[in-house]
């Protein structure tokens, strides 16, 4: 939606998401979040944001061990910084 120009919407739905994070508290759910509203800044033309959040998203997989999907989005990171 929100390459389609359909940013309203898309925001719309990510509070509504948002809303419903500590209801289901999983850390894989409020990443997935994350990583939706990082899209929509990327799309929206607003990199440093987007890699704002990526950044938090990367530290937080390692801070749980998880360095394998910590280097995907340092990855995606570096994608964007070549954008700036």
């Amino acid at each position: 939606m929100a390459q389609n120009n359909q940013t309203e919407k898309v925001k719309f739905y990510l509070e509504k998401f948002k809303s419903l994070i500590p209801q289901i508290g999983n850390i894989e759910i409020g990443i997935s979040y994350a990583v939706q509203e990082a899209d929509l800044y990327e799309v929206s033309g607003n990199f440093r944001e987007a890699i704002s959040i990526l950044e938090q998203i990367a530290k937080t997989y390692e801070e749980f061990y998880m360095p394998e999907k910590a280097k995907l989005y340092q990855e995606e990171i570096k994608k964007l910084q070549q954008k700036l």
